[in-house]
């Protein structure tokens, strides 16, 4: 009886462990993401890998990514504010700080960013979610997204929405359930250093 005491209090010891294990691998991923270092993921949606001269050729027609970043920044800013204009209890903005991070795409020649969520902690009415869906399309189209989102879900205080830019694969999410929430993803572009090189580095 000694040994199976002992034995499940071990079990019990190893379970903790693996939990506490798997709890702190989770948080440092998250760190790391948050602290906006450049993680070893695949290369983004929309680019050509089969191709690295021809995608590197095409991304250099581009703004680098931290011009990317700049202008988009600034498109973010634009969303709040045509949101607060048309929507007015859409007002008091919050920057979360959080889901900020980067990828590398292009074999390292380029990378992807994430912005940091924007958020308003109130509850949008169903019948204004169309309003507030066309006001941040009049903002994006001025930035090469469609003007016309794509719904993932649309039903009775939950609504999530999708704009997208089919030249850099770049994305603006939009959602409202118990808060609204303005995320943008920026698809992949090449860094300065790449761009200066004029050629996708010897692999």
């Amino acid at each position: 009886m000694r040994l199976e005491h002992r034995n499940h209090e071990n079990n019990k010891t190893m379970k903790t462990t693996k939990i506490s294990l798997a709890t702190v691998s989770a948080a440092a991923m998250l760190s790391v993401s948050a602290c906006g270092a450049v993680t070893d993921q695949p290369a983004s949606e929309g680019v050509d890998m089969n191709n690295p001269s021809a995608e590197h050729d095409r991304l250099s027609k581009m703004p680098t990514i931290d011009e990317a970043v700049q202008r988009y920044e600034q498109m973010e800013q634009a969303i709040k504010q045509q949101l607060t204009q048309s929507i007015p209890s859409l007002a008091n903005w919050e920057d979360t700080h959080d889901s900020v991070g980067r990828a590398g795409c292009l074999n390292g020649d380029g990378e992807t960013h994430n912005l940091s969520n924007q958020i308003v902690r109130v509850q949008l009415p169903d019948q204004q979610f169309e309003q507030a869906v066309k006001a941040v399309g009049e903002v994006v189209k001025q930035y090469g997204f469609n003007e016309k989102p794509t719904q993932f879900r649309n039903s009775p205080g939950k609504h999530f929405t999708s704009f997208q830019n089919p030249a850099d694969s770049s994305s603006v999410f939009f959602a409202a359930s118990k808060r609204v929430v303005v995320q943008v993803k920026v698809g992949c572009h090449l860094t300065v250093d790449a761009k200066k090189r004029g050629q996708p580095r010897e692999s």
